[in-house]
């Protein structure tokens, strides 16, 4: 009995060691809640479509209802939960630093129009990882949220802005250029900007896309980083859509809905792929340089000089764990759910 009694101890001990929050919260306890949120939705919706309901998940009222839910579950709660967690090293509450600062309108606009070469680059990339996909051999997969609406009215064209866009980019934003930003060290900068991209794709549940995630999560950082808000991001994901609809029939996109080989995919979308990727990184170097220079002017009015700047990074820093703390089991626990996902669903 004794040896049980120690057994069950030492395995309390590792429980609570593994899975209690830190006062000082890493990035691995926010991965975990996104895959426990993910999951939990898409059994929502699976236990709901198997019931004797009148829209299937693809309608845009199953398209509106189930992506709502997902991002409430998978970013919005965990980001409302854990914002709380994070130690003051100023005057400003926990929930402020996931949010950022208001740093004027022009940034904003700026944040926005770069949305543009954003929608150029994930459109093209789209197209060249279906044609790699299927001459490999692979077979369609669709994304785990889609909705397919034959002539869509003004109204459903509407919603599925609403909910496909602007929700979408308001969670992620919040969750990872939020709190996941928030939960990394300024002095980790590179490394966020490789470690958030993964992230956001590995959550995006989109095959196709998995490219022009991956290059998006990237650019979300830079804006994240240099609007110092994640509204900047947020603003930068609804330009792109609204891009898309306005210039998309110049710059079409593969219909996975009525592909089935490679050599279904005209040659139409590389001659626009292509030089859509050249046009992109130009204007991106573009937006890169300006939004950085912008940065660099308003932390220099804000603090004085290089020497203060760095005294507050250094002084944000001291309250949040190293970036090697994040690697945890709670990490594992989320990358697993958002694994059985991408298997599953």
């Amino acid at each position: 009995m004794e040896v049980i009694s120690q057994a069950l101890s030492r395995a309390a001990r590792f429980l609570k060691r593994s899975f209690k929050i830190p006062d000082a919260l890493n990035w691995g306890y926010p991965v975990m809640f996104a895959g426990i949120g993910a999951i939990l939705a898409l059994l929502i919706r699976l236990a709901v479509m198997s019931t004797d309901v009148d829209y299937s998940q693809t309608s845009i009222i199953g398209y509106v209802l189930f992506i709502s839910l997902f991002i409430l579950m998978a970013f919005i709660i965990p980001t409302v939960m854990l914002s709380g967690r994070f130690n003051r090293y100023d005057a400003q509450s926990p929930s402020a630093h996931v949010i950022g600062d208001y740093t004027g309108i022009g940034v904003l606009i700026l944040a926005f129009l770069s949305g543009v070469p954003l929608m150029l680059l994930k459109s093209s990339l789209y197209n060249i990882f279906c044609y790699l996909w299927l001459r490999m051999g692979n077979s369609i997969r669709f994304p785990t949220f889609f909705c397919y609406v034959e002539d869509p009215t003004l109204l459903e064209i509407i919603l599925q802005f609403l909910s496909g866009t602007v929700i979408p980019a308001i969670g992620v934003s919040l969750f990872f250029y939020g709190l996941l930003w928030s939960s990394v060290r300024i002095r980790d900068f590179k490394a966020a900007c490789i470690l958030i991209p993964i992230l956001y794709a590995l959550f995006s549940f989109n095959t196709f896309d998995i490219a022009g995630a991956l290059a998006c999560g990237w650019w979300l950082c830079i804006l994240r980083r240099n609007t110092e808000n994640i509204w900047g991001p947020a603003l930068c994901l609804i330009g792109c859509k609204l891009t898309e609809l306005v210039i998309g029939n110049t710059i079409p996109t593969v219909d996975i809905t009525e592909i089935r080989i490679y050599s279904d995919i005209s040659s139409k979308f590389f001659y626009s792929s292509v030089p859509s990727i050249f046009v992109a990184v130009i204007l991106f170097a573009f937006f890169y340089k300006v939004l950085s220079e912008f940065h660099i002017t308003m932390t220099n009015s804000s603090y004085g000089d290089n020497l203060k700047v760095l005294e507050q990074e250094k002084i944000r820093d001291e309250s949040i764990p190293p970036l090697i703390n994040g690697v945890n089991i709670p990490l594992f626990i989320g990358i697993i759910f958002a694994i059985l996902i991408w298997y599953f669903f």
